[in-house]
């Protein structure tokens, strides 16, 4: 399998192989890994609580790929931009993987 998760204001494309297959994360472990690259951590009080919603709704939608959820952390995490943490969600309702 293979594939490409793409924006359409072009900021984030990766590429995915099925050459690499990494174990899916389960129960806390990606909201985890995604709040470390977003926010620094989940428990940072200045996070907002409605990034903190969109976040886990992003989470949601990476079916627990690692790496998928870091580079989406990283990405959004120099971005406070509500519309583009938005954007970043529904461009997942889109992709494949």
């Amino acid at each position: 399998m293979s594939g490409v998760l793409t924006q359409p204001y072009g900021s984030f494309c990766y590429y995915l192989s099925g050459l690499w297959q990494k174990e899916k994360l389960k129960g806390d472990d990606p909201w985890l890994l995604f709040a470390a690259y977003a926010f620094g951590s989940e428990d940072d009080p200045s996070v907002d609580s409605e990034l903190t919603r969109i976040g886990k709704d992003i989470v949601e939608k990476c079916d627990g790929l690692p790496l998928l959820i870091k580079e989406l952390g990283r990405l959004l995490g120099s971005s406070r931009d509500y519309s583009e943490w938005d954007r970043t969600l529904k461009s997942l309702d889109q992709a494949k993987f």
